[in-house]
């Protein structure tokens, strides 16, 4: 019963007229002259016409959240090809990506099938000359294998080393992938 006589005494001390609340609206023209005295309809429709702009906006910012997340959902999903071949290597050959740049990437992924033993090294390095950092990879004749590894280094070097016996098939793919 109390919250009840709260809200009772809460309404009755209410100022009847909303001017006593808040000072009038005053519209004036570019000269200054006053057009239309601002009356507490007037006021009631301005803020309702405000209180429209704001849900607008609001619909506008929510939509703009999702696409946001969105796309950076994409971006981290995104992934670059950054090196391939599908050359059979000589017995005991090896073939290299070259330098790659890895800024604004996190993971160097990808997949690599030979009919011959062979070994793969991603290698990274910070100067693209001196590869300080090694990952090997043993790979089987005939089993096809994947291969993930997080980007310590501005850049990285995929090179692969052929066994004992020439490749017929061959398939090494890289791919730089976001975080």
């Amino acid at each position: 019963m109390g919250l009840k006589r709260e809200a009772y005494e809460y309404v009755r001390l209410m100022p009847r007229n909303i001017e006593t609340i808040v000072e009038p609206i005053r519209l004036q023209d570019t000269e200054g002259s006053e057009i239309n005295p601002a009356t507490e309809d007037t006021l009631k429709l301005v803020l309702s016409k405000i209180s429209e702009q704001l849900t607008k906006l609001d619909n506008i910012l929510s939509r703009l959240d999702i696409a946001l997340s969105d796309l950076r959902d994409s971006l981290k999903q995104e992934m670059k090809l950054v090196y391939s071949t599908e050359t059979p290597l000589a017995a005991n050959d090896s073939v290299d990506s070259g330098a790659i740049s890895t800024q604004g990437y996190g993971k160097i992924v990808g997949t690599v099938y030979a009919d011959v033993d062979g070994t793969l090294y991603v290698e990274q390095g910070n100067n693209g000359s001196n590869w300080d950092v090694v990952d090997s990879f043993t790979l089987t004749a005939g089993e096809g294998f994947g291969f993930s590894v997080e980007i310590v280094a501005p850049y990285v070097r995929i090179r692969y080393v052929n066994g004992a016996s020439a490749q017929t098939t061959f398939r090494l793919y890289a791919y730089l992938k976001r975080y």
